[in-house]
């Protein structure tokens, strides 16, 4: 949960903010929503009080390999592979020669560009552009992505355009492998590969309910944060007309998790 009057993070239980010193007012907490199918919990967003002073900016990093549901980082990976495999292929091809060194140095030449370069440069890429959440609160501006190094992984949206948020919980078993047919929970590998495990998907519309973005998360405590930073956002810009709805039903649909 976040202070009223300053923004900054707080623990649960505390009845004075250790930055500002303010009271901390009872609100309606996100972790409270019931587990029960099929149900939905709408978010007051003006159960924070407003004060001028709360515009610390928010920023969050997104956990978990198996969350990479952005569009541009599934283009930048499967380029890393497909460059790096057609070089290798090359490489072996030109290569015309009956000699067992020859052969042996174009296998191995061929293996590094095939499988060892693209497993480092994707890690190389993966450190240069963390996943995450900002947002600047005195002007409404939510960036997903800002810390990374290229433009075309960022998605820049203005809250004022904001008329409706929807969260949605998901848990995937296994994948492309059929539903219930296997279950990794405790397989952190096999849970990565697959893209298996516990999902939130935060999906924001404009007025007319058509969807401007999306942003997927592993983490129900980072869920709940970035809850209570948009309430945050939508008190310090004033729009207290959002609907925010929060579905906690558990849905194994991944091709809607993954749009």
């Amino acid at each position: 949960m976040f202070c009223a009057n300053c923004g900054k993070e707080i623990k649960e239980g505390m009845n004075f903010c250790s930055s500002c010193g303010g009271k901390i007012e009872p609100t309606n907490k996100v972790d409270n929503i019931s587990s029960s199918e099929n149900n939905t919990n709408y978010i007051d967003i003006k159960d924070i009080k407003n004060d001028n002073n709360s515009t610390s900016d928010f920023y969050m990093n997104i956990k978990g390999i198996k969350s990479r549901f952005d569009h541009g980082y599934n283009t930048m990976q499967g380029a890393v592979a497909i460059i790096f495999v057609v070089i290798g292929c090359a490489f072996w091809y030109i290569i015309d020669s009956n000699t067992p060194t020859v052969i042996l140095f174009s296998f191995l030449i061929c293996v590094i560009f095939t499988m060892i370069f693209p497993l480092v440069m994707l890690i190389i890429a993966t450190k240069l552009n963390p996943r995450g959440v900002f947002i600047d609160m005195q002007n409404g501006v939510l960036i997903k992505n800002k810390k990374t190094k290229f433009n075309f992984l960022k998605d820049e949206l203005h809250l004022k355009e904001v008329f409706a948020i929807q969260v949605k919980s998901f848990k995937i078993d296994a994948l492309p492998c059929p539903k219930g047919t296997f279950k990794y929970n405790k397989n952190i590998l096999l849970n990565t590969l697959l893209a298996s495990g516990e999902f939130y998907k935060f999906t924001f519309f404009d007025k007319n309910g058509s969807p401007l973005l999306n942003i997927h998360l592993t983490n129900k405590n980072d869920r709940d944060k970035l809850i209570e930073a948009l309430k945050m956002a939508f008190n310090t810009l004033g729009k207290y007309d959002v609907q925010m709805e929060v579905n906690n039903s558990v849905s194994r649909d991944f091709d809607e998790l993954a749009m």
